[in-house]
């Protein structure tokens, strides 16, 4: 009978058939040869990375590149051991890839409105950026920044947004005459005249 190690095949009679002169007994013999099983690595997604037939007993050896498995936004993965953990051979055999995650991170950068740098921060995935003190410019008004930062899912740069301040006409220190030449805007249906008051408040 077969055996997990062993299969036999019939080898012949000991002693040697002889014509018949008395009793005898005579015992079969036979030839046994190890067994070998299909041992297969696999990875992660159930892709095999090889097969090979190994003899009863033996140690299964992963003789590939080593296992790989491609980045998410969120992690890195890194090979880290076969499962279930590889045995000597007793029958036909599967082994997956297993994988360590990290998490992956990322690069924050805060720039003004002139590209210079305000702050740069690195981050684990989906964590928040921490925003620098709001930056000034001169005759503008901070209004706050152009991304998005509450989740930081990939490298960004997140610049500082103004708004200009409203320009208020001049005050002439003297006062000024006017002088219109009729000729010249007897066209114009509407003449706009502006003045100021000695207290520099302008006039109605």
């Amino acid at each position: 009978a077969t055996t997990a190690e062993y299969t036999y095949t019939f080898a012949g009679w000991t002693p040697d058939l002889m014509p018949v002169t008395a009793d005898a007994t005579y015992t079969a013999t036979y030839n046994e040869t190890k067994r070998s099983y299909q041992i297969r690595f696999l990875n992660y997604d159930g892709t095999e990375l090889q097969s090979s037939q190994v003899e009863y007993g033996a140690m299964p050896e992963y003789t590939g590149k080593t296992p790989t498995r491609p980045s998410t936004a969120q992690y890195n993965y890194n090979f880290d051991a076969w499962s279930p953990e590889v045995v000597s051979v007793t029958t036909d055999a599967d082994y997956t890839a297993n994988f360590t995650s990290v998490i992956r991170q990322y690069t924050v950068t805060f720039l003004d409105w002139d590209g210079t740098e305000l702050s740069k921060q690195l981050l684990d995935y989906a964590t928040p950026a921490t925003a620098p003190a709001d930056p000034t410019r001169e005759g503008y008004t901070f209004k706050g920044w152009d991304k998005d930062f509450s989740s930081v899912q990939s490298d960004l740069t997140v610049t500082a947004l103004y708004e200009q301040n409203a320009v208020e006409p001049p005050i002439p220190d003297e006062a000024i005459t006017v002088r219109l030449d009729p000729k010249s805007c007897a066209s114009w249906s509407t003449v706009y005249l502006y003045a100021w008051d000695a207290n520099k408040q302008q006039l109605t």
